[in-house]
């Protein structure tokens, strides 16, 4: 069964792609919890070319991510696995955002209405230190929800970079809800995040 993701953007995609999605290795552990949904997707990015990473994208879908009722409208995690040696700063993680959900939106919209004047922002801050092991970062991102009210929306992000030094690699792992960080799916991803390994 074709995932979320892959399914609407190969809707928008020419007919060449519209093909079984390639079978991709996942090198670490992710947990799925029950009723989530999965996505694995190569880099470089088909909808967003410009993010320069080599490695993959895992993803992890709320059931309700595309419910515009759901508590869980746009709540979902994903990892952007990249090579070591990688210059990754909050900088360069705000721009590659915005590439990424001005791609996303773009890819989606093509065909159905002009996404040209939408503005995409990331912003993002490193909090206090957290001797619980918090977050890397935290931030909002200003962007557009083309899937299913076409209309902006506005996502809370957590994240954490993670050096899987054996496996030369570094996981930028990534949680997002328009919810505010008291509402209980933030325990939901927090404890995707939480099950993470590097094995």
């Amino acid at each position: 069964m074709r995932s979320i993701l892959a399914a609407v953007l190969l809707m928008v995609a020419a007919p060449a792609m519209a093909q079984e999605p390639e079978v991709i290795h996942v090198p670490f552990s992710m947990p799925l919890l029950e009723g989530w949904r999965t996505e694995t997707i190569r880099f470089p990015l088909s909808f967003a070319p410009s993010i320069p990473y080599r490695g993959i994208e895992e993803l992890r879908f709320s059931p309700g991510m595309f419910t515009a009722e759901s508590p869980e409208y746009w709540t979902y995690a994903f990892v952007w696995w990249v090579q070591d040696g990688t210059k990754l700063n909050l900088e360069r993680i705000e721009r590659d955002l915005e590439a990424y959900f001005r791609g996303l939106t773009n890819a989606v919209s093509e065909g159905q209405f002009d996404a040209s004047k939408i503005q995409h922002r990331a912003m993002l801050r490193i909090p206090k230190a957290d001797p619980m092991g918090g977050p890397d970062f935290v931030g909002r991102v200003q962007t557009f929800d083309a899937f299913v009210k076409r209309a902006a929306v506005e996502l809370l992000v957590r994240g954490r970079t993670i050096h899987c030094k054996e496996k030369n690699h570094y996981a930028v792992f990534f949680e997002l809800s328009p919810q505010p960080m008291s509402h209980p799916v933030w325990e939901d991803l927090n404890s995707i995040r939480a099950g993470f390994s590097c094995d």
